[in-house]
């Protein structure tokens, strides 16, 4: 059985430090990447913890293991990984129902990673589930970027409510959809 909380442990982020690393862009072939969609972030130790803080990451588990996680990325901690800097300057600029997304009560999805072995077995939506009843008394929106290239990410995230915000291509001329959902 499958359970749902908040890292809390050392192990729990190394644990979820793993699953990022294998599910890299970087170390999967073009076919896995197709069907199985893939993570763009690689974090370090000290940086998920201090990510963890004051909003702890959700993790998915079984049998004592992380399976599953999604990371809570806070506007105070943006810089924490800057990568996402651009990021958080685009959603400053972003008007979504008519107000500006910088002024309402919202926080980032920094990633969400699922163990091969565990996908399409509603870990996705469990995941997001406990994180929506965790932060809906302070948040009223999550927010996200998928890589266009990660048709699977996309397919699952428009199929629990979110929508698309915009779309923009970095640096390294990758093309992003910058998502929300209310909670």
């Amino acid at each position: 059985m499958v359970t749902y909380g908040h890292a809390k442990t050392s192990k729990e982020l190394h644990e979820i430090l793993a699953l990022q690393k294998k599910n890299l862009r970087q170390h999967l072939a073009d076919e896995e990447i197709a069907s199985q969609g893939f993570v763009y972030v690689e974090h370090d130790f000290e940086n998920l913890s201090r990510m963890n803080v004051p909003r702890p990451h959700v993790i998915a588990k079984y049998e004592d293991k992380v399976v599953g996680y999604t990371l809570v990325l806070l506007k105070e901690n943006a810089t924490d990984v800057p990568i996402l800097n651009d990021l958080f300057k685009k959603i400053n600029a972003i008007a979504f129902e008519g107000k500006l997304v910088k002024n309402e009560k919202y926080f980032v999805m920094g990633q969400v990673c699922i163990e091969k072995a565990f996908r399409s077995k509603k870990i996705f939506q469990g995941l997001y589930d406990f994180l929506k009843q965790s932060m809906k008394d302070d948040f009223d929106f999550i927010i996200t970027e998928v890589s266009v290239d990660n048709k699977r990410s996309l397919r699952a995230h428009e199929k629990i409510g979110f929508v698309p915000l915009i779309d923009h291509t970095d640096k390294f001329d990758q093309t992003w959809r910058t998502i929300i959902m209310k909670i």
